[in-house]
């Protein structure tokens, strides 16, 4: 399993957890709402049919996540603990759809992103007008009320359902790839229009550059591996929920697979493209603009060693 792959983002009960222990009694209904409300509609409602329920499925997140909302404003307030809601180590199961995880994994770093950009936004004019903790917070919990922001709330419930569903599997995989997926898309949906609202969002991401599971661990074995490259929009993080995993694999000189060989078509299942290219041809290429040498050795990410 890749390393990647091994990062999650926080449980409910995660966040819950990190609370100050006054904010955690008053929520302590909160995780059996959020269940009820949010998870089993999207568990019982068929896939073709989640885009009909989205409505319905942002106002119970606004109505069970506004007390959640206000303890986490109140926590971000302070500058120090920015970062207190953010994914910790963890690792999924062999069995998990290693697209859905990568997914997955992409829409928490990206909603991460999007609510440090929103902090530090709110920060910074609290600055200029020599703002208390409790006036930051408040306006925190007035930009996340903001209607236009609708897809973030859909992107968690999104997201949550899939974590869950990561940590105790009880759905087809067809649905958790379908539910990482449209996190993604609301999520990334929510970063553009705050960027048009003037937030600091990013336009890219580091961490874009992960490989699904179980990959490197095939190419080893089919190729005389020297080195890995990711490359195209997963390495840039301008990758969409459909985005694949542009390869390029450099190998031995004379080891080089013919095109037909049956892993090119193994990895297209996966939504991975791979190049190959030798030791010697992707050293000469790498300096010659207009090759895709240049370009991966530019703009890509080397995966390997």
């Amino acid at each position: 399993m890749s390393e990647a792959l091994s990062i999650l983002p926080v449980s409910l009960d995660d966040v819950l957890a990190r609370l100050p222990a006054e904010d955690r009694a008053s929520l302590a209904w909160l995780p059996e709402a959020v269940r009820k409300e949010i998870l089993a509609p999207l568990r019982d409602t068929p896939l073709d049919q989640l885009k009909v329920i989205e409505p319905d499925l942002i106002a119970a997140a606004r109505r069970v996540m506004r007390p959640l909302l206000g303890a986490t404003a109140r926590l971000l307030a302070h500058p120090d603990s920015s970062k207190a809601l953010w994914w910790e180590p963890a690792t999924p199961s062999d069995e998990v759809d290693p697209i859905a995880a990568a997914d997955i994994v992409a829409a928490s770093r990206w909603q991460a992103a999007i609510s440090e950009a929103v902090a530090r936004e709110v920060h910074a004019d609290a600055e200029l007008l020599d703002a208390e903790p409790g006036d930051v917070a408040h306006a925190i919990e007035e930009a996340a009320e903001d209607p236009e922001l609708d897809f973030i709330l859909c992107g968690w419930a999104y997201l949550l359902a899939a974590t869950e569903e990561l940590r105790d599997p009880v759905v087809e995989p067809e649905r958790l790839r379908a539910w990482s997926r449209n996190a993604l898309m609301h999520t990334l949906l929510t970063a553009t229009i705050l960027r048009m609202q003037g937030f600091p969002v990013p336009t890219s991401l580091p961490g874009g550059a992960e490989v699904p599971a179980g990959v490197i661990r095939f190419l080893r074995a089919e190729l005389r591996l020297k080195e890995l490259w990711l490359f195209g929009s997963r390495a840039l993080g301008l990758f969409g929920p459909e985005s694949d995993w542009d390869l390029m694999a450099v190998v031995e000189d004379g080891t080089e697979p013919p095109d037909d060989h049956p892993m090119f078509q193994q990895l297209r299942r996966r939504r991975v493209d791979l190049f190959v290219a030798t030791e010697s041809s992707f050293a000469e290429g790498r300096e010659i603009p207009g090759t895709l040498g240049h370009l991966v050795a530019r703009q890509g990410t080397r995966v390997l060693p």
